[in-house]
């Protein structure tokens, strides 16, 4: 990396990937497993020019199906609980959550509480939808004149976005980077029922 490159940017951060996956879990995995799912969750960060893993670049039709193959890895693996699943529905939780921070989903629905949670069907996504464009990232499918990551996501509490107060409607008085948590975590939960429904 030159000295006029901008700095490499973690997504989600990792403590906050971290508190997502415990929040969501409810006992569906012990203790050993989730620290397992959690620590290769993180590891997804190495992967940052991959748009579709973070969704990132408005990738969605491609994260939608990343996703996807992590669910038949899981199927095929015959074990939903044994080491490949894990890593499979680690690498896609990670992609489930960062859909909420890297997009402007919180934006589009932040007068509605509470936010609603993505299906993961590209066809049901709203024509407005945009995620940030990330300049390492590859494929670029974003429009002209879509944000920057940095300019978009909510990432953590202080970003530009996700420090942003909501100022009136249902969600009057809670940051957009909460918006964000909470409907990752909403999202990742319907995540853990799947795998759940697997044992």
């Amino acid at each position: 990396m030159t000295n006029n490159s901008p700095p490499v940017d973690l997504k989600f951060s990792l403590p906050i990937h971290s508190a997502l996956t415990s929040t969501a879990n409810q006992g569906v995995l012990n203790a050993q497993e989730l620290e397992f799912v959690i620590f290769r969750n993180r590891l997804q960060d190495l992967f940052q020019t991959q748009g579709s893993f973070h969704f990132d670049n408005c990738n969605f039709k491609g994260g939608s199906e990343y996703i996807g193959k992590q669910w038949k890895l899981i199927a095929e693996s015959g074990d939903p609980k044994g080491k490949v699943a894990l890593a499979a529905f680690a690498r896609l939780l990670h992609g489930v959550q960062d859909f909420y921070s890297h997009s402007n989903w919180i934006e589009l629905n932040v007068g509605t509480a509470p936010i609603p949670i993505w299906n993961l069907e590209v066809s049901t996504l709203p024509p407005q939808i945009v995620s940030g464009t990330w300049w390492l990232g590859c494929t670029k499918l974003c429009p002209a004149g879509a944000p920057t990551h940095d300019e978009l996501h909510k990432d953590d509490p202080n970003s530009k976005e996700g420090k942003k107060i909501v100022p009136s409607g249902p969600n009057k008085g809670k940051s957009q980077f909460d918006l964000a948590f909470d409907a990752a975590v909403q999202a990742s939960i319907v995540q853990f029922q799947r795998l759940a429904g697997l044992f």
